[in-house]
């Protein structure tokens, strides 16, 4: 008895998928699922793609809720968006044009923590030092 019970027309856009394809991470799901329709366990099926067991079981369930071939493709680009809005980093930009004793702080150099206390008391966000100090070795 297989795990996925695929139709005949989705077993065939997933053959038509497989042979049509040039990535490797996209052909390890597709064949993954053809393998469970043709009655192979999670377990097997990841033992022999060097996958686990989660990994398997997810793109099941993501083909489930979305029967497509392309449901198994990779999306980058999803995730927490920049905290580096146009609008934050023209204003970091604006920070080295007066000298911090001219913003109102007790130092003639501009420095992390300072610049870290400006951008809070400007925005209301709080930004880590790191995540300034990579901002900052980004624009050279």
């Amino acid at each position: 008895m297989s795990i996925l019970h695929l139709t005949a027309a989705q077993r065939r856009r997933l053959r038509d998928a497989l042979s049509t394809t040039d990535d490797a991470s996209s052909y390890r799901r597709l064949l993954a699922l053809l393998e469970l329709d043709r009655g192979q366990s999670f377990a097997d099926v990841a033992e022999t793609l060097g996958v686990t067991r989660q990994s398997v079981s997810n793109w099941a369930r993501a083909f489930r809720r979305s029967p497509r071939p392309a449901t198994l493709d990779d999306h980058y680009g999803v995730g927490r968006p920049r905290v580096w809005t146009d609008e934050l980093q023209a204003l970091l930009r604006s920070c080295f044009r007066p000298r911090p004793d001219e913003l109102g702080y007790a130092a003639v150099n501009g420095t992390v923590p300072v610049l870290q206390e400006y951008l809070e008391r400007c925005t209301g966000l709080w930004l880590s030092d790191d995540t300034i100090r990579r901002e900052l070795q980004r624009r050279g």
